[in-house]
C-alpha cells in the first residue's frame, strides 16, 4: 500500500509539481498540507503506523531527544517551514517531530527569484533563499495559537544583512532567542552557516562564541541548545567548535546544512553553471553526513545528542545514522521526490522489520 502511494505521487503528483516553479510548487503542497491533514492521518491508519506518530497514545517504546519523548525518530529539517504557519498540520504526515525556521530576529525577503532549483537526477535541490522570512516577533505571534501535537524545534540564525558587526550578529540572534524562548520548543538549533546569505560563511569561532555567551546568559539552561554544522567545515573548525560546545553547555548537533559543493553530480557541469549558486541538499550529501555523524559521535560529550541530517530517504538510511551515533534523524529534500506518504513509508518498513519493538527508549 505504502508503495503504491509513493509510485501513484512520483507517476502522476510530482511530474505536474515539476512543471511548476520550484518555490511555487513548495508554497502549494504546503496549502495542499493545510487542507487534506486528514488524508494524511487516515493514510498512517490504514497503513497501521498511526500509533508510532502523532499525539496519540502509543504502546510502542518512545525515543529520547534534549529531554522529549518522540513517537519516532524522523522528523523535519529546518527551511520546510520558515515562518511556523504549519506546526499544527505537520505531525499528519507521521513526523516524530518537526524543526521550524531559520528564523531570523528581522523581517527578509531574501535573495531574487528564482532561487530554488530541483536536480533530478541527483535527487537533490539547489536553494539560495536567503533566509527569507517574517522575523521572529511575528513568528512568535504566530506560534501563541499553535497546539504543537508533537516535539518542535526552533532554528534561528542572522538576519541576512551585510552590515552587522559582529557584536551586532551576536545581539541579532539573542533578540530572536529571546523573542521567542517563552514557547514550548523542544530544543533550539544555532545555525552556524548559511551559504545563501551576503557572507555565505561559516561564522568565524570569535564570533560564535560571542553568540553562544549571548544566548547562555538569556537561557540560563531552560532550552536545550543545538548547534547546526556545515558540511564545508574545515577540521580546525570543528575541533573548535567543539570545545566551545562544552564550555557553554550546547546539548547536541544537527549534522548537518546544505553544501555549495558539487563534487560527483550526474547533473551537467552546464546546467549547474545556469543555475548558478546557492546550498546543495539531498541524495549527493549522504556520505559526508554519514562521515560527519560518526565523527561527532566519537569526539562529543556523554550528555550531548545528534540529529542526521542530509541524504536520508529511507528506512535503511535512518538506521544507519541511528547505528552511528545519532538519536534522530531530519529530512526535507526526500519529501519532493518521494511525496508527502514518504514518512508513513518509512515508519511501516521500521515496524515490519522490528524495529520500534526491538528499541530501547531513552
Amino acid at each position: 500500500m505504502e508503495q503504491l502511494l509513493i509510485s501513484t505521487y512520483e507517476s502522476l503528483v510530482r511530474p505536474a509539481l515539476f512543471r511548476m516553479d520550484a518555490e511555487e510548487a513548495h508554497h502549494l503542497g504546503q496549502g495542499l498540507l493545510k487542507s487534506m491533514g486528514w488524508l494524511f492521518d487516515l493514510s498512517g491508519s490504514i497503513l497501521g503506523v498511526s500509533g508510532l506518530c502523532g499525539s496519540g497514545a502509543s504502546s510502542y517504546a518512545t525515543f529520547g531527544l534534549a529531554g522529549a519523548s518522540l513517537k519516532n525518530p524522523v522528523g523535519l529539517a529546518a527551511g520546510f517551514d520558515k515562518n511556523g504557519t504549519l506546526v499544527d498540520s505537520l505531525a499528519s504526515l507521521g513526523f516524530g517531530f518537526v524543526e521550524i525556521g531559520s528564523v531570523t530576529a528581522r523581517p527578509s525577503v531574501g535573495n531574487a527569484k528564482p532561487r530554488l532549483f530541483r536536480l533530478p537526477q541527483d535527487q537533490a535541490l539547489i536553494n539560495r533563499l536567503g533566509l527569507n522570512g517574517d522575523g521572529a516577533e511575528a513568528v512568535a505571534d504566530r506560534l501563541q495559537a499553535c497546539q504543537f501535537p508533537i516535539p518542535v524545534g526552533l532554528n534561528i540564525a542572522k538576519t541576512n544583512l551585510p552590515d552587522l558587526s559582529m557584536e551586532k550578529a551576536a545581539e541579532d540572534i539573542a533578540f530572536s532567542f529571546k523573542t521567542l524562548m517563552h514557547l514550548p520548543f523542544a530544543y533550539v538549533v544555532i545555525n552556524t552557516s548559511c551559504p545563501n546569505t551576503h557572507e555565505g560563511a561559516l561564522f568565524a569561532c570569535e564570533e560564535l562564541e560571542l553568540i553562544l555567551k549571548a544566548v547562555s546568559e538569556l537561557n540560563q539552561g531552560r532550552l536545550p541548545v543545538f548547534l547546526k554544522i556545515s558540511p564545508d567545515s574545515p577540521q580546525s573548525f570543528l575541533e573548535a567548535l567543539g570545545k566551545l560546545s562544552l564550555r557553554y553547555e550546547i546539548r547536541g548537533f544537527v549534522i548537518g546544512n546544505t553544501t555549495v559543493s558539487r563534487q560527483s553530480l550526474k547533473t551537467s557541469p552546464k546546467v549547474l553553471e545556469t543555475i548558478g549558486n546557492g546550498g546543495l541538499s539531498g541524495a549527493p550529501l549522504y556520505a559526508n553526513t554519514c562521515r560527519l555523524v560518526k565523527h561527532f559521535a566519537s569526539s562529543k560529550a556523554g550528555y550531548q545528542e545528534i540529529i542526521a541530517c542530509g541524504g536520508i530517504d529511507s528506512a535503511s538510511s535512518v538506521k544507519e545514522m541511528l547505528a552511528l551515533g545519532a538519536s534522530a534523524v531530519e529530512l526535507y529534500s526526500a519529501l519532493v521526490y518521494k511525496g508527502p506518504f514518504l514518512i508513513y513509508s518509512i515508519l511501516q518498513e521500521l515496524k515490519k522489520e522490528g524495529f520500534f519493538n526491538n528499541q530501547r527508549a531513552k
